[in-house]
């Protein structure tokens, strides 16, 4: 079954979840490359930027506490990526946040957060323990 959640297009199998892009959704197939940088403004405490991958259609930053917790923050534009998620050992749902669905994986010891805004792709990875609550906070602080 295909269907669109968060501005993906989702597939449905027995033991997974794929989602991908539509590079030919309305506002998405003109971006080749990343013309503004998004950031994380409202990180958790003690997070510090460990590492930064930057290239023309794709911008991660990791981010690290103390406790070895870690967060990744992508960007990119809409292309053929795809995302397979667990859907044996973790839970999908979409939440609204300022206005935007956003497709949430909570999974043991991870959650992924996955929407579209701008013409782009963003994606946040976290390793370690936290509520929606605050993935939501940074996403809401994303200028």
């Amino acid at each position: 079954v295909r269907e669109a959640v968060a501005g993906f297009l989702q597939e449905t199998y027995e033991k997974f979840i794929r989602y991908f892009g539509d590079g030919d959704a309305e506002g998405m197939s003109n971006k080749n490359s990343i013309s503004y940088e998004y950031r994380i403004t409202m990180l958790p405490e003690t997070f510090t930027e460990i590492e930064k991958i930057d290239c023309e259609i794709l911008i991660t930053t990791v981010y690290e506490n103390e406790a070895g917790e870690i967060i990744e923050f992508s960007q990119g534009i809409v292309d053929e990526d795809s995302y397979y998620l667990d859907n044996e050992r973790g839970n999908v749902y979409t939440v609204s946040v300022s206005d935007t669905e956003v497709m949430i994986y909570d999974g043991i010891g991870v959650k992924h957060a996955m929407w579209m805004k701008d013409g782009y792709y963003f994606h946040i990875t976290y390793y370690g323990s936290v509520d929606v609550e605050e993935v939501s906070r940074m996403i809401e602080s994303i200028e």
